[in-house]
């Protein structure tokens, strides 16, 4: 036993044994609860006097001691149909491995086999430094301390000569004193020991009893250097994280918390205007910077301690532990960081502030030199964009007038673009009041109006810088937007990826269905995209279609092009077709006339095909049916083509109707 005032050992093993018979058996199968300090004498226990002798005791029932309810208990998550129990298979035994555990203790005690009974036990002050309590739940990692145990057997059962078949052994982890301890039971089906007057040896080796506490403690050890690991990367990567929270939210609130912008403002108009404004920056030490530092480390401190207070805290905090950790692991000498990593968040988050700042001045120069581009008007500005390119294209690159041109142009092209987008704009406006005059009740019309309502959101969103957007939150709905309103012409190649092109098309169909189920509304009769066609809804089927063949093609050509782009001669032949299809299907789209062309042109095939399958029908009387077919056909066309849309709105996502057409045109001509 431990005097008062000694550190106990980490670990205390002691160990009895006994041959199979009733004296022990009693013992064994005892209900109260047994004082650790008593657990650690077995073989001087004072309860082994009071132990009554039973022949119909079985030494199996040990287990029962063992595993009794009221010191053991499973670990959380474990199937309560299992058994606090271990052995070398298994951390918590099921029935069927508890039952063969009592048959072998049966054998045990039919062959007259040594039962080795031992406690492995635990300071509380090693189970806390081991990781293996945690004060949150109070509770202590059994299943550390098993596979601890369970890598330790081996070796020590080897010391002893009874790593064979014949041995087996148990084990369960009492918490029912202040003490934790491990129950650890070895024996044998059918004895392998040296006798010695009759009986098989007891004793063993103090040499294997170290061993197994030398084993045990080093695996906990390595457990708790693995757990104190896990923590050190646990920490580090709380620091890492919430360094980047107060990072993003510092620069949310400089952009959006309305108490600071007059501190941000006193900030910009006391900076140096360096003719390079990356000289804003928390390193620059120089006397003009002085005031600029003084307002920023102030603005700084107060969002630390006020909006981002918390954030703050746990990060200081987290750098506290590790610190305490890492003095604890190499000594009182290792430096505090604290400090250190403190002033380098604020010099962080002052670099923040100075990298809005310079884009509020990089606003400001460039909107004043966009205001003198934009006063020149469109025309000169095309002009004056094809003179600076030409110009361009004789400078070096990186020279700094080639520099300025290139910005220059950029902003050239940014105020055509927004001129266009307010174009599209005013459009776009147009066509809803329009709608909304219509009065037009059907589904159609709140269709069409939303559609229309999406597409000048877009156009607002594209006019947004993209930090803008960015800081608005609405990145992800402009990408949404404008896969779904892509311009099927302008699309590029490389733009052409699976995902635009399928979006694109099924908003393509969404809107062909609505006109095709709601042909008579006021709303599909202004939403035509030729409304001069004399052919009305059947221009408009051919219209989204094309449009739809259009990305197809453009899709084909961007998986050609990744699939073979290191084969630039199969790519070239796998693409030209489809440029070629493209081409004429632009064509076809930029002139509704030509669709109008076409739609004649099946017409009048048809009719065509009609009149030779009426005078075959002479002789031919086979032809009955194609002929039935052509005038339902032709039926259909009379009555405005509403049959053939009809058709074409179930079956809008199948084979290219153009297509189709022009191969009955060919078997045609082949025909004749």
């Amino acid at each position: 036993m431990t005097k008062e005032g000694e550190q106990s050992p980490d670990i205390i093993y002691t160990q009895t044994f006994h041959v199979a018979q009733a004296k022990y058996l009693g013992y064994t199968e005892r209900k109260e609860a047994i004082n650790p300090e008593k657990d650690f004498e077995l073989e001087n226990n004072p309860y082994a006097d009071q132990i009554q002798k039973d022949p119909d005791e079985k030494f199996a029932g040990y287990i029962g001691y063992t595993d009794r309810q009221a010191a053991t208990k499973l670990e959380r998550g474990v199937d309560k149909n299992r058994y606090p129990t271990f052995t070398k298979d298994s951390l918590n035994i099921d029935n069927h491995q508890h039952q063969e555990l009592i048959d072998n203790l049966n054998l045990a005690q039919k062959n007259k086999t040594m039962l080795w009974a031992g406690v492995i036990s635990f300071s509380p002050e090693f189970i806390r430094e081991a990781g293996l309590y945690d004060e949150k739940t109070k509770t202590v990692d059994q299943r550390a301390i098993k596979l601890a145990v369970q890598k330790a057997m081996p070796g020590f059962l080897a010391q002893e000569e009874l790593n064979n078949s014949e041995t087996f052994w148990w084990g369960d982890v009492h918490l029912n004193t202040d003490h934790v301890h491990v129950h650890l039971a070895i024996s044998q089906r059918q004895n392998t020991r040296e006798m010695k007057n009759g009986e098989p040896v007891g004793m063993f080796h103090t040499k294997s009893l170290r061993r197994l506490k030398s084993d045990v403690h080093h695996e906990l050890h390595e457990l708790a250097r693995s757990i104190n690991r896990e923590r050190d990367v646990e920490l580090d990567k709380e620091i890492d994280h919430l360094r980047k929270d107060l990072v993003e939210n510092v620069q949310w609130l400089v952009r959006h918390d309305a108490d600071q912008q007059q501190q941000l403002q006193n900030i910009y108009w006391s900076l140096p205007q360096y003719r390079d404004k990356r000289k804003w920056r928390a390193s620059n030490h120089s006397k003009v910077f002085h005031e600029s530092h003084e307002l920023t480390e102030k603005l700084v401190d107060n969002f630390l301690n006020d909006q981002l207070h918390d954030s703050y805290q746990q990060f200081k905090a987290a750098v506290h532990e590790k610190d305490t950790r890492s003095r604890k692991k190499y000594g009182q000498h290792i430096k505090d960081t604290e400090k250190k990593r403190d002033k380098v968040l604020r010099e962080f988050l002052a670099n923040r502030v100075y990298d809005y700042l310079r884009e509020v001045d990089e606003q400001q120069n460039g909107q004043q030199t966009l205001e003198k581009i934009a006063a020149q008007g469109v025309d000169e500005n095309l002009k004056q964009i094809e003179l600076e390119k030409q110009r361009l294209s004789m400078l070096k690159p990186s020279s700094n007038e080639a520099k300025a041109l290139k910005k220059r142009l950029g902003l050239r092209r940014l105020y055509l673009r927004q001129v266009n987008l307010d174009a599209r704009a005013n459009a776009i406006d147009n066509q809803i009041a329009k709608l909304k005059r219509l009065h037009d009740k059907s589904p159609a019309n709140e269709y069409f109006l939303n559609v229309l309502k999406e597409q000048r959101e877009l156009v607002t969103l594209k006019k947004l810088p993209k930090f803008e957007r960015t800081k608005q939150r609405m990145t992800k709905r402009y990408r949404e937007l404008s896969k779904r309103y892509v311009d099927t012409v302008k699309l590029p190649i490389q733009a052409a990826t699976p995902e635009v092109v399928s979006e694109r098309i099924d908003q393509l169909g969404k809107e062909l269905g609505v006109m095709l189920k709601y042909p008579d509304s006021p709303t599909v009769q202004m939403m035509l995209p030729n409304p001069g066609s004399p052919y009305g809804l059947q221009n408009a089927v051919y219209y989204y279609q094309m449009q739809q063949q259009v990305l197809k093609l453009k899709g084909q050509i961007y998986e050609n092009n990744r699939q073979y782009k290191d084969d630039f001669a199969k790519r070239n032949a796998m693409n030209r077709p489809l440029f070629q299809r493209l081409k004429r299907s632009y064509a076809m789209l930029d002139n509704g006339e030509k669709l109008d062309q076409m739609i004649q042109h099946r017409q009048e095939f048809l009719e065509r095909t009609q009149k030779r399958a009426q005078e075959r029908y002479q002789t031919h009387r086979g032809s009955l049916r194609l002929l039935s077919n052509l005038d339902r056909l032709m039926s259909g066309l009379r009555r405005d083509g509403r049959a053939e849309m009809n058709a074409m709105r179930k079956h809008l996502d199948d084979d290219d109707e153009i297509e189709r057409a022009d191969r009955e045109e060919e078997r045609e001509t082949r025909e004749i």
